[in-house]
């Protein structure tokens, strides 16, 4: 069995969107020939844990855990605001990278490849000193886009410019990038040669709904859910003016319709747009993962928010990761967004929801919903289409790529210069 060396800071017991990517390719890999070594942060500063998910993590992978120095004085602000500019470069995981790297080289003569992912953005740079020093084949795993990011914001025009170059150093060095779009013309700074890139979007673990309850008896209350991470941002305040206005227009009270929030506020400030109404919002805070799953199923509409930039960017191809979760529910969606984009068609095709993207239609899709609800007409349906996102056919998809960079990769090529710990 190939050996591969996956560098990811966002790993269990870290919980949060960015894990299940890195989890699930690691635990499917070995179905396909090639034996994850991971390398991951100890003790980490992200403030989500769910210690659940390392029963994901197979008794024979191989999980390196490094310290990353300073990170928790960037986190609590003790760092001047002065100089956070010249410490935190180019994040403040920087320390993680360093240390990956130190680690990661005592492997090099035992694997056959090297798999990096961001966020953070200083992981690749790990995986750039690594494939220079060894010329092991390295790829690239961009879960998000870095300087095509809408939400990217570099504290000088310096940074921007030494980010752009940092990030066509690592495009052209990386013999494979991979993303999780299907728009490579806007999530790079610059295009990548044909060939040399590949989208792999986020799915779902068929195994996550095991043992799971689907009973969609019918409750008094109807219940619109929503999973993940809640931002203070324009979709998520034109489905709460929205929401409101429903429950005026209809005379609604607690006790026809409520909101179930599973989740965490990536924005405290969220709440004041329910403040009003939190008779009708039911916030359970964070839960673990295999209980977010059956939360689905605890609701009568799911509730999805597509976020763009704060500039109204037409970077339109994000698609959360609870998307496909949602999806192979088989639960209908209300999917709230700005305008249209890939989520707004993929909800579309599959005929799973409604979509909505100003005020006005978010009013008309919850009277719709809500009348469905009340006459038992609520359509709950898997389409097949959704085994294509499950995470074993998309993990296949990556090891093939692994079987490509590695297939004319001699041992002989490889650079020795790399001091061997």
């Amino acid at each position: 069995m190939k050996k591969v060396l996956y560098i990811a800071y966002f790993f269990p017991p870290v919980s949060g969107a960015g894990v299940q990517r890195s989890l699930k390719f690691s635990k499917y890999l070995q179905l396909y020939g090639w034996h994850p070594i991971i390398v991951t942060v100890k003790n980490s500063t992200y403030p989500l844990e769910d210690m659940s998910l390392l029963k994901d993590c197979m008794d024979n992978m191989e999980i390196v855990r490094v310290n990353s120095p300073l990170e928790s004085i960037f986190r609590d602000g003790k760092v001047p605001k002065y100089l956070r500019p010249l410490l935190n470069y180019p994040d403040r995981h920087w320390g993680f990278a360093l240390q990956a790297f130190l680690k990661a080289r005592k492997y090099m003569k035992s694997v056959d490849a090297i798999i990096t992912t961001s966020s953070p953005v200083s992981s690749h740079l790990a995986g750039y000193l690594l494939k220079t020093l060894y010329g092991v084949p390295w790829v690239a795993d961009f879960r998000d886009p870095w300087t095509m990011n809408p939400f990217y914001k570099p504290y000088t025009r310096v940074h921007n410019w030494l980010d752009k170059k940092l990030e066509k150093a690592i495009i052209r060095k990386a013999d494979f990038l991979i993303i999780t779009t299907f728009d490579k013309e806007h999530h790079f700074v610059e295009r990548p040669p044909d060939g040399k890139c590949l989208s792999i979007p986020n799915g779902y673990d068929e195994q996550d709904f095991i043992n799971i309850n689907i009973s969609r008896q019918k409750k008094g209350v109807f219940t619109i859910g929503y999973n993940g991470g809640l931002y203070d941002d324009v979709v998520t305040e034109t489905f709460f003016k929205g929401f409101r206005q429903f429950i005026n227009n209809y005379h609604l009270t607690p006790d026809h319709v409520k909101l179930s929030i599973y989740g965490y506020l990536r924005d405290p400030q969220v709440q004041e747009k329910w403040k009003d109404i939190s008779e009708y919002v039911e916030f359970h805070g964070f839960i673990e993962h295999k209980a977010s799953i059956q939360a689905l199923y605890q609701t009568d509409v799911l509730l999805l928010l597509t976020r763009v930039g704060p500039h109204n960017s037409d970077y339109d191809n994000c698609i959360p990761g609870k998307t496909f979760e949602y999806l192979r529910s088989g639960q209908p969606i209300l999917h709230v967004a700005q305008k249209e984009c890939f989520v707004s068609n993929i909800i579309r095709e599959f005929e799973q929801g409604v979509n909505a993207f100003q005020i006005e239609d978010v009013i008309e899709a919850l009277n719709k919903l809500y009348t469905d609800w009340k006459a038992g007409q609520l359509i709950n349906r898997v389409d097949p289409r959704i085994l294509l996102f499950e995470r074993r056919e998309l993990t296949k998809q990556l090891a093939d790529v692994l079987d490509h960079v590695t297939a004319y990769q001699h041992l002989g090529e490889r650079k020795v210069t790399g001091e061997q710990v």
